[in-house]
């Protein structure tokens, strides 16, 4: 997932990030074999670990899609 966000971020002419919707991630998941739940839970779980930025929210206040604003390959440091 991280190559993934990586790619979308490179790609992006936006300095402010790019947006990533939940679709994209729960699609990429399901292309390599995990379920859309198991890529959400994934993608949250990077959240400051391989990825900053902002989640954007949906309906039942779920997010729907995130801003990317950084990616990283290592974790930052602490």
């Amino acid at each position: 997932m991280r190559d993934f966000l990586a790619d979308k971020l490179a790609k992006s002419e936006n300095p402010q990030g790019v947006h990533v919707s939940r679709m994209e991630i729960e699609q990429w998941a399901v292309e390599r074999g995990m379920t859309p739940e198991d890529a959400a839970r994934l993608f949250e779980d990077l959240e400051g670990m391989a990825w900053r930025g902002e989640y954007i929210g949906g309906a039942r206040f779920e997010w729907q899609g995130a801003r990317i604003t950084e990616v990283w390959q290592v974790p930052p440091p602490l």
